[in-house]
Formats: structure tokens, C-alpha cells, sequence
């Protein structure tokens, strides 16, 4: 059932999602309340503690900040800006992992841009679109005025992984972009080239590939390899540009993005590799680094990974295929495995989760259901870091991962039980009845 924040007496905060009556558990305005708690809470704690650190205590770096180096502010955005100017955008050693077409992008702000005011442009444009989706998708349905304005606030500025792209200044703001673009114009416009936009967020970072499977797992064949062709088409396209512009070979800028993925990934073995991470490998190698006094070499552990991580998403993919049915489940999965699988994944790829967020929004879910997503999703989207291991090492490494898997794990056995009871529950139906029952799952 639904129901009206202004019916409730006094001054409306997210608090009241708590004491909503019992049967309120199944709406949307109390999922939004609850997960809007817990952001406010969240950041109002790590910003306090902080403080204390920093002010009372006189605690340097990482204690006085929830974030990375204070000094490194936006340089995500700014070196790769730098390098393109420079036209050595895979030359400069640094080990960037950006596809050719991210290198474009900010070859071209450049053009028009300088670095800065690119950056605020960037960052303008970012937000606008988010508060958009955090205002026409999350807090549409709260009628009190004043308290869906402190929720579209809440959600819009405060969570975890929104500060920390707006930070970082990473491209992942550009991704989201394009995947929100996406998923707009495939489920809410039902247009056709909506596979451009999928296009180029794999043309932008790799692991948005993974959302090929959902494509398929809706019969939407053709546009799944629609969506492939074009992303090989971009790459390729954006690799002869960039040798263009540098002067060098197609053959030798492949050459020297390889060298930098290579480099790349050899850094997520170290402690400064999995720092403000969470990735299943961050996890391995926290506990080999930090806890086994590097017992193992985790450069011959990494190949197993990639197999074992192979195998991983090939379950889920089956699983997402053949058994989901729910479109926030499937999306759910596919976004937590294309950020927790890889070697090195970041907390500003978090911002990514918002896209299933919504749609858990936006969907009936029982009672229990609401609880639990909410409580997870919400602790996602908060900073955890509050005991550092080594150095800037924190439990986050850990919390995180664990997290994303307890949600997988909780979406994927509740659906085998359902396919299970489903197919028990057709094997009792007369032979007749069972291919017309079958027709109409």
C-alpha cells in the first residue's frame, strides 16, 4: 500500500521510516526512508569522527579524512587530462587502465576546456543527471515537500560513493552516465539505440560488458551484438585517433595501452593496489599482504583468479539467463560483478550500484525483502573505513566485498528455492496441464 510522509505529525525526517506502521515495509517511501537513514547517519558519523581525529587529536592523513589523499584531490581526472594534452596518453607510465575512447573524451575537453573548468563542466553535467534520477525515480512518490527535499539532499550529496567520484574526478562519472542513459532509453523508452549508450560505456571501461548478458537474457539478440560490434568499432576507432594525434603506430598504441594494464594490474597486488577497493582480489591479497607476511606470490595466484573469476560469472550469467526473472535482481548481479569481480576495482565505481538501487525502489518487494536490500544497499553507500590496517589499508577492503556477496548470494538461493517449489509444484499437475503450465511461467 501506499502512503503520504504529510499525514505524519510534527517535522518529517527519515527517521520516520522506522516507525511506519507494519504493512508500510512494502513501499517505496520506506525502502527511500530507510536507506536515506542510514546515508545521513553514515556520513554524519565518519565526518565527526573525523573531526575529532583531525582537530582534538592531531591525527595526520588517513585518520583526519574518509577519503584519499587530501593533497591527490581530482587528479583522477586531471593526469589523464594532462597526458591527452601532452599527446601521451599511454606513455606516461602511471599505469592507466582508461580505453582509448575515455582518452578522447578528455583529449576533446581539452579542445574546448581548460583543465579546471573542464573538470566543474564535467562535474556540473554529472550531477545535474543524478539528482535528475535521485529526483524522478527515488523521492517521486514522497508528497511531504519538506521532507522529500531532505531526502533528495541526502541521497543526492552525501552517500559515499558520490563524494568520493567528485574527489577522485575519475571517468567512472562518465560510465554512469552512459549507463543510465542506457538503461533509460531500453526499459523507459524502449528505443532502439539504446545499445549505443551501452556502446560506449564498454568502449569507455571494459567491465560494463558484463551487461551483455542481460540483453540476452531478455532475447535481445540483436541488439547484444549490436551493442558488441560498436564497442569493437569505438575502440578500434579511438585507437587510431590517438595514434593520429601522437604520431605513433594503430600496433603500437595497442602496445602501450597493454603495457599499462599490465602495470596496472601488477599494482593491485600491493597495499596501494587495494586501498580504498573492494574487490574479492583486494580481499586475497589484504589477507596474504597484511596478515600472512606476503606468503604467497600472488603474480602466480593472480592466473588461478582469472579462472576461478571466469568460472564465477559464468555461474551467474547461467543464473541471470535460464532462473531471474526480476529486472532489479538480474541488473543487480551483473552491476556487483562487473565491480567486485575484476583485480582492481575502486569505490568510486560504487556510484554504478545506484542503477539497481532504483530499480529496487521501484519494484513490489515483500516485506523482509525491503528490510534487508535496503539495510545493505544503505551500508553501501556509506564509509566504512574506520580501522586502518596498514597504512591506508582499512577494513573497507573487507566490509564492502562482503557485502555485495551476502546480497548475491541472498538474490540467487532465494531464486533456486523459487525455481525448485516452482518445479515440484509442476511435477504434481496431470501430464496435460504441465506444458500449458509450463508456457505461462
Amino acid at each position: 500500500m501506499n502512503f503520504s510522509w504529510g499525514n505524519e505529525g510534527g517535522i518529517p525526517t527519515p527517521f520516520k521510516a522506522f516507525i511506519m506502521e507494519q504493512d508500510s515495509g512494502e513501499t517505496k517511501n520506506f525502502k527511500v526512508g530507510l536507506i536515506a537513514t542510514i546515508v545521513l547517519v553514515g556520513f554524519l558519523a565518519a565526518v565527526a569522527s573525523r573531526y575529532v581525529l583531525a582537530y582534538y587529536d592531531n591525527f595526520a592523513y588517513p585518520y583526519n579524512t574518509f577519503l584519499f589523499i587530501p593533497s591527490d584531490h581530482f587528479m583522477d581526472f586531471f593526469n589523464p587530462y594532462r597526458f591527452n594534452q601532452a599527446l601521451i596518453p599511454y606513455s606516461s607510465g602511471f599505469g592507466i587502465a582508461y580505453f582509448p575512447f575515455t582518452q578522447v573524451i578528455f583529449y576533446l575537453l581539452g579542445l574546448v576546456f581548460r583543465e579546471k573548468v573542464a573538470y566543474v563542466v564535467s562535474m556540473v553535467l554529472f550531477l545535474g543527471l543524478f539528482v535528475t534520477l535521485i529526483r524522478n525515480y527515488a523521492v517521486d512518490s514522497i508528497l511531504n515537500k519538506f521532507f522529500k527535499f531532505q531526502v533528495l539532499i541526502i541521497l543526492s550529496f552525501l552517500s559515499y560513493p558520490l563524494i568520493t567520484v567528485v574527489d577522485r574526478g575519475n571517468i567512472e562519472f562518465g560510465l554512469f552516465a552512459f549507463l543510465l542513459l542506457f538503461f533509460y532509453l531500453y526499459y523507459e523508452r524502449r528505443s532502439r539505440w539504446s545499445f549505443l549508450f551501452l556502446a560506449m560505456a564498454i568502449s569507455t571501461k571494459l567491465y560494463p560488458a558484463t551487461l551483455l548478458v542481460l540483453l540476452i537474457s531478455e532475447r535481445k539478440y540483436r541488439q547484444a551484438v549490436y551493442t558488441a560490434l560498436t564497442a569493437v568499432a569505438i575502440t578500434l576507432g579511438s585507437y587510431w585517433f590517438l595514434a593520429h594525434i601522437s604520431g605513433n603506430t594503430l600496433l603500437g598504441e595497442m602496445r602501450l595501452h597493454i603495457e599499462n594494464l599490465r602495470i596496472f594490474a601488477q599494482a593491485a597486488d600491493t597495499n596501494n593496489g587495494i586501498r580504498f577497493g573492494h574487490t574479492i582480489w583486494g580481499m586475497i591479497a589484504g589477507v596474504n599482504n597484511i596478515f600472512l607476511g606476503n606468503r604467497f606470490d600472488l603474480n602466480a595466484i593472480s592466473s588461478y583468479y582469472s579462472v576461478v573469476t571466469v568460472l564465477a560469472f559464468a555461474g551467474i550469467a547461467a543464473y541471470v539467463v535460464f532462473l531471474e526473472k526480476a529486472v532489479w535482481r538480474k541488473v543487480t548481479l551483473l552491476i556487483i560483478a562487473m565491480i567486485m569481480l575484476p583485480n582492481g576495482s575502486y569505490d568510486y565505481t560504487m556510484i554504478n550500484l545506484f542503477i539497481p538501487l532504483v530499480l529496487f525502489l521501484n519494484t513490489n518487494t515483500k516485506r523482509q525483502d525491503s528490510i534487508a536490500y535496503s539495510l545493505l544497499f544503505g551500508l553501501l553507500m556509506i564509509p566504512v573505513n574506520y580501522y586502518y590496517l596498514i597504512n591506508d589499508v582499512s577494513i573497507s577492503i573487507f566490509i564492502y566485498p562482503l557485502i555485495m556477496c551476502t546480497i548475491m548470494f541472498s538474490i540467487m538461493t532465494q531464486g533456486i528455492k523459487r525455481a525448485t517449489a516452482y518445479n515440484h509444484s509442476l511435477g504434481r499437475l496431470p501430464k496435460e496441464h504441465q506444458v500449458e503450465a509450463t508456457g505461462s511461467q
